[in-house]
């Protein structure tokens, strides 16, 4: 990755043409001063020469010094990117869950081109400004004292008003950015769920609130936008007033013989050189904010912690052992508590069953086991070993999860089905896809397993779930976690999947969080959680026997009296 060291070069060759280019702005009022006083033939000829020149060179220095800044803002966008990507694959998992996909996509997407945009806009303006006012200052000092004061004297004015806009501006850019931030998040939950909308006659209700939420960024980013607008013409304004002060004080100047045509007409030049600087600046006011607003937002994004990266061993070593949850302690927010004072022990090679109504704490308890979060107090130990003394792609190199969430990357059905393990045989492949009966459907796709697809087509979620579920199985991980594995699949494909992952989990310490009880009556144990605590424990049939809470959330599902 890129250090801020790749910034000098270029700075340093837009700082050249910068300085260059507002140096020959300030000789050509200079040399028409004197081309009025010294009015003759061949001086006019020499004038008219200098200053093409003096306008090819800005010409030049302007171009050069703008391809510099598009170069750098390109390469700061990619840097930039490329470091929010790597900051998506290792935060904590805690920022992806409290922060919308809106938000993320408009930091990786809009904040980077706003700061982009930034650079290419205002870097060069900014630094031949501060040339051209440096140097229009020396020059019209040199010129008239009286005049030059009188002029400086505005600068502060300016200055006043647009930071005095500035920091309105900055407030509402902030929340502008925030409010594009939920407006992509509901279009997407919108389009993402279009049938649903759908299917619920929902249109006009989804079409309400995004009008109250179009709303609100329509009423922020106008305050934004004409606050930022007010600091232009407030400079001018301060210019102008300049202007006439400094033509009734000039006047008089001439009148007593204190001032030449030609030293008048030069300042009066300067005067606007002096002041452009200032209108243009002011003019990027909301690029600035813009870019500023979003550089925090990045900022503060990539100060978020993250998880540990580590180089892992090849080959990776295989976990052996029990799995033991003791005394542990966990909660999603301070106070509310969610896991309490867990103890449980899973054999190694065994099947557990965990189940309990919704919010008990299934998911949790597999999330601490992947330490996608952190336990509060307690241990959870794998062969005696506590797992935050395990390499992190070690742990979870070892456990194997598929999720009630079906999820498919773009690309072929044979490329998500190998993904995580690449260096697999056609024998491999092939084995595991006949145990998930994928040729049922696969075979009437066009290309076979070298189809292309992705999350939004092709494939029902059932489909999609078994992909999922091939995956984790031709990767024969020690431990498996199923959450809700075959919820998406119909019952006799449901058949026949429970059969393939009982020969493939016969060597694997199998983690099963269910709703569907069916799919759980081999399990060798069953967990029943209620509230983050552990009610009840023992096998299937035993736990029926007991008629305690599994049996009748067992008889509630199969309509048992």
């Amino acid at each position: 990755m890129k250090t801020k060291k790749h910034w000098i070069p270029w700075m340093i060759l837009i700082g050249v043409f910068a300085v260059l280019y507002g140096g020959l702005q300030m000789l050509i009022p200079a040399h028409i001063g004197r081309t009025l006083d010294q009015s003759n033939q061949q001086v006019i000829e020499k004038a008219i020469v200098l200053l093409l020149l003096f306008y090819l060179g800005i010409w030049m220095s302007e171009t050069i010094a703008n391809t510099a800044l598009a170069k750098l803002a390109s390469q700061e966008a990619y840097r930039l990117r490329e470091r929010i990507e790597h900051k998506i694959q290792y935060v904590r998992c805690s920022y992806l869950d409290h922060h919308t996909l809106g938000d993320v996509l408009n930091t990786i997407n809009t904040d980077v081109e706003n700061v982009a945009r930034g650079i290419t806009q205002t870097v060069f303006k900014v630094l031949s400004g501060i040339t051209t006012i440096l140097g229009a200052t020396i020059l019209m000092w040199q010129i008239n004292v009286t005049l030059a004061i009188l002029l400086i004297a505005s600068a502060p004015c300016m200055y006043l008003i647009s930071k005095k806009i500035t920091t309105k501006t900055n407030q509402f850019f902030q929340k502008r950015a925030s409010k594009i931030s939920q407006i992509s998040e509901y279009a997407d939950e919108m389009i993402a769920g279009y049938q649903m909308v759908k299917n619920n006659a929902y249109e006009e209700k989804a079409l309400h609130q995004f009008d109250q939420y179009n709303d609100q960024l329509y009423q922020v980013s106008f305050k934004a936008q004409f606050y930022s607008a007010l600091s232009n013409p407030g400079a001018r304004l301060v210019t102008n007033l300049a202007y006439v002060i400094l033509g009734i004080v000039g006047t008089i100047l001439l009148q007593k013989q204190m001032l030449t045509i030609g030293d008048m007409s030069t300042f009066l030049i300067y005067v606007s050189v002096y002041t452009k600087p200032f209108h243009e600046i002011t003019s990027l006011i909301t690029e600035m904010q813009m870019a500023y607003v979003s550089y925090k937002r990045i900022r503060t994004f990539e100060k978020e912690t993250e998880e540990p990266i580590e180089n892992l061993p090849e080959p990776v070593p295989i976990l052996q052992g029990d799995i033991q949850f003791k005394q542990v302690n966990f909660s999603y927010e301070k106070g509310k508590p969610i896991i309490q004072n867990f103890n449980l022990i899973i054999p190694e090679k065994k099947k557990i069953a965990i189940v309990g109504k919704t919010g008990s704490g299934k998911t949790t308890l597999a999330s601490l086991l992947l330490r996608f979060y952190p336990i509060e107090t307690g241990k959870i130990t794998i062969g005696g070993q506590d797992i935050q003394q395990i390499p992190l792609g070690i742990l979870r190199k070892n456990i194997g999860i598929v999720l009630q969430d079906t999820h498919l990357f773009a690309g072929t059905i044979r490329e998500n089905i190998v993904y995580g393990k690449e260096d697999v045989t056609e024998e491999e492949f092939q084995k595991i896809v006949q145990l998930t009966q994928l040729d049922s459907f696969v075979k009437h796709l066009e290309k076979d397993y070298d189809t292309v697809v992705s999350q939004d087509n092709l494939l029902s979620e059932g489909e999609v779930q078994l992909i999922n579920i091939a995956r984790i199985l031709l990767v024969k991980p020690p431990y498996v976690i199923l959450d809700e594995a075959t919820s998406n699949i119909d019952l006799l494909t449901e058949e026949k999947v429970q059969k393939a992952m009982e020969q493939i989990t016969q060597n694997s310490t199998a983690i099963v969080i269910a709703h569907r009880l069916s799919t759980i009556q081999t399990a060798d144990q069953v967990i029943y959680l209620e509230q983050g605590h552990l009610v009840e424990q023992g096998t299937h049939q035993a736990l029926l026997e007991k008629r305690g809470r599994y049996a009748k959330l067992y008889e509630s599902q199969y309509g048992i009296e």
